[in-house]
C-alpha cells in the first residue's frame, strides 16, 4: 500500500509540474493569452493546493493507520509471547517440557523447582518435575505440560490433572485442563503465576476424598508364579521384586517376594511365611496383635474375602504420629501363609488398602 502511495504523489508531482511548464510556455505567446495563462497559472495553482491538501490528509491518514498497524502489530506481539523449560535432563523426566503462551511481560521466565522446593516435590502423586512461573505483568496464557508416554508405566494418562498451588491460602487447586493424546501433552487456560505440576488424579482425589469417577483406577497386578497367587496394587506404589533365599527366624523361615521402593505416604511388602508354632493364620494374627498391643499401640483383628473368596486375617495397628499397618494373612495350609503388608502414613489409605487385599487370589 505505501509502494502505491509514493507512486501517486510522484504521479500528481510531475502532473503539476507539467502544468507549470504549459503556463510558462502560453505565458511567452503575448500579451493575447495573458489572461488565458493567468486562468490556467490559477488553475494549476489550486490544483497544487488541493494536491498538497490532499496529500497532508492521506499523509495524516497513512501514520494514523500505520500507528493503529504499529499498536495491532504489538498487542499480537503481546499476545503471542511465548516462554517454555526443558526438562529432558532435569533429575525426573516424567515431563520433557513445559510452555505457555499468551499475554504477559517479556521478564515472564519458568523455573524447575524438582528437589528446590521440598513441598512441592513431595506432593503425592507428583508426575515430573513442579515449574514457577514469576512474571511481572501477567494477564493471560496457556500453559502446556508435555509428557513422557515411556514413563506412564501403569498410570493412565487420563488421570494426569494439573495442579495449581495457591500460595495465599496454602493449598492446591484444580486446574480445568484438556489433554491430546496424539501430542503427549496437557494444556490449560490460566490468569496466575505461581507453582503448577502435573499430578496422579486418581491418587490425588482418593486421599482428600474427592470424587475419581472421571478417573481410571490406575493398578498393578502382581502375579506370582512360584506359589501361584496374584494381587492388585494401588499405583501409588511402585512394587521392586526381591529374590530373598528363605530366612529362619524365631517362628520359622520368611522369604521376601516383593518389597516396593522409597515411598513416604505408603508401602506394601509381600512375603512368604512357615510357622510350625500356630496352628493356624487366625492364631497367628492374633498372636502378632498381642504383641503390638503389649507394646502400648491400639490394634484390631479383622478379615477379608479375596476374589476367590479366600479368607485373609489381618491386624491394623495404629503406632502414632500417623504410622499405620497391616499385616493379612492368606493361608496356603495351617502352618504356611501369605502375608501382604501395607505400611501408610494417613488412615485415608484405608479403605484403598483393604480393595486391594478384597483382590487376592490363588491362580
Amino acid at each position: 500500500m505505501k509502494n502505491t502511495m509514493v507512486e501517486n504523489k510522484v504521479r500528481k508531482i510531475f502532473e503539476l509540474a507539467m502544468a507549470i511548464v504549459l503556463t510558462a510556455a502560453f505565458a511567452s505567446c503575448g500579451n493575447d493569452a495573458s489572461q488565458e495563462d493567468s486562468q490556467i497559472e490559477s488553475s494549476s495553482l489550486q490544483e497544487a493546493e488541493a494536491v498538497g491538501s490532499a496529500e497532508e490528509a492521506q499523509s495524516q491518514t497513512d501514520s494514523e493507520e500505520s500507528a493503529e498497524s504499529e499498536t495491532e502489530t504489538e498487542e499480537s506481539e503481546a499476545e503471542e509471547l511465548v516462554r517454555g523449560i526443558d526438562l529432558s535432563n532435569a533429575e525426573v523426566t516424567e515431563v520433557l517440557k513445559v510452555a505457555i503462551s499468551g499475554n504477559f511481560s517479556q521478564s515472564t521466565s519458568l523455573e524447575n523447582l524438582y528437589n528446590v522446593n521440598v513441598y512441592h516435590t513431595d506432593l503425592l502423586g507428583r508426575f515430573g518435575c513442579p515449574i514457577e512461573i514469576h512474571s511481572d505483568n501477567f494477564e493471560e496464557a496457556v500453559i502446556v505440560f508435555e509428557y513422557n508416554p515411556d514413563e506412564l508405566y501403569a498410570l493412565p494418562c487420563e488421570n494426569l490433572i494439573i495442579l495449581h498451588y495457591d500460595e495465599e491460602n496454602d493449598h492446591y487447586d484444580i486446574v480445568e485442563s484438556k489433554l491430546n493424546e496424539e501430542e503427549h501433552t496437557i494444556g490449560a487456560q490460566i490468569t496466575e503465576t505461581g507453582v503448577y505440576m502435573l499430578t496422579n488424579g486418581y491418587q490425588w482425589c482418593s486421599f482428600w476424598g474427592l470424587d475419581v469417577s472421571q478417573f481410571t483406577s490406575p493398578q498393578t497386578i502382581y502375579t506370582d508364579s512360584d506359589y501361584r497367587f496374584e494381587i492388585t496394587i494401588p499405583q501409588g506404589i511402585a512394587i521392586t521384586l526381591v529374590t530373598d533365599y528363605l530366612k529362619d527366624d524365631d517362628d520359622g523361615q520368611c522369604r521376601t517376594l516383593v518389597g516396593c521402593e522409597e515411598n513416604e505416604n505408603i508401602q506394601v511388602g509381600i512375603e512368604y511365611l512357615s510357622r510350625p508354632s500356630y496352628s493356624s493364620a487366625e492364631e497367628y494374627v492374633s498372636a502378632m496383635a498381642a504383641i503390638v498391643e503389649s507394646n502400648g499401640y491400639s490394634c484390631q483383628t479383622a478379615t477379608v474375602i479375596g476374589a476367590d473368596e479366600t479368607v485373609g486375617y489381618y491386624f491394623y495397628a495404629d503406632f502414632g504420629d500417623n504410622a499405620f499397618s497391616i499385616n493379612c494373612i492368606f493361608p496356603i495350609n495351617e502352618t504356611e501363609y501369605i502375608n501382604v503388608w501395607y505400611g501408610f502414613t494417613d488412615e485415608a489409605y484405608f479403605e484403598e488398602v483393604i480393595t486391594s487385599l478384597e483382590s487376592f487370589s490363588w491362580s
